[in-house]
């Protein structure tokens, strides 16, 4: 994973801007989401690899289920950044952090063939 985040954020800006995403973006638009947008640019990379288990109402799913399911999720496609502390990474991924948020869009989208085949 790339240290620089402009090269992290352009890396993902490029990714969702093409099929199957086709979000129109830009790296000023992408790094104004509100967490809740972050949120919902994450999920729609997790519905794309697993639509079952991901096509929820984020609004209404409560935060603690939102951790739950990302990191199950993401530890069964062995997600290799979790960390030490889970809780905090799920708390962080729950409530839309960019420290948390970019480095898993980053992995999602760079490993996302592999992914579409795993899951």
């Amino acid at each position: 994973m790339s240290s620089d985040p402009v090269m992290l954020v352009s890396k993902i800006v490029e990714v969702l801007k093409r099929p199957p995403f086709n979000k129109r973006l830009s790296l000023v638009t992408f790094d104004q989401q509100s967490p809740m947008e972050l949120l919902g640019l994450l999920n729609d990379v997790l519905v794309y690899l697993d639509e079952k288990q991901h096509k929820v109402d984020l609004e209404e799913e409560s935060e603690e289920r939102r951790g739950q399911r990302i990191a199950q999720f993401l530890n069964l496609m062995k997600y290799p950044n979790m960390g030490k502390d889970v809780e905090n990474f799920k708390q962080g991924l729950a409530s839309g952090k960019q420290a948390v948020v970019y480095p898993v869009l980053n992995w999602l989208l760079t490993e996302l063939d592999k992914l579409k085949k795993r899951a």
